[in-house]
């Protein structure tokens, strides 16, 4: 049986970023312009965990956090390799 296993958290430079959102509600609900890039769950286990976090911390309410959350969404990539490619170089 085939698993994976890790921790799910969003990456962010700290030098442009100054204040993170503590917590996926706040990253939701917040008015700040916070933008996201995120991985689909048909192809990505941090894609799948991402909407499994949703689905726990919001239940029934997760589909309008993610009407919240497409506000704030960059684009969703196949994987991990391409949505951390995409942050610029320093």
């Amino acid at each position: 049986m085939p698993f994976d296993y890790g921790y799910f958290a969003f990456v962010y430079d700290k030098n442009k970023l100054k204040n993170p959102p503590k917590s996926l509600k706040e990253l939701v609900e917040s008015d700040q312009k916070w933008r996201v890039i995120y991985e689909d769950p048909r192809t990505s286990t941090p894609g799948l965990g991402l909407l499994l976090w949703m689905q726990k911390v919001y239940g029934d309410k997760a589909p309008e956090a993610w009407q919240k959350l497409a506000a704030k969404t960059v684009t969703v990539t196949k994987g991990w390799s391409e949505a951390y490619g995409l942050f610029p170089e320093r």
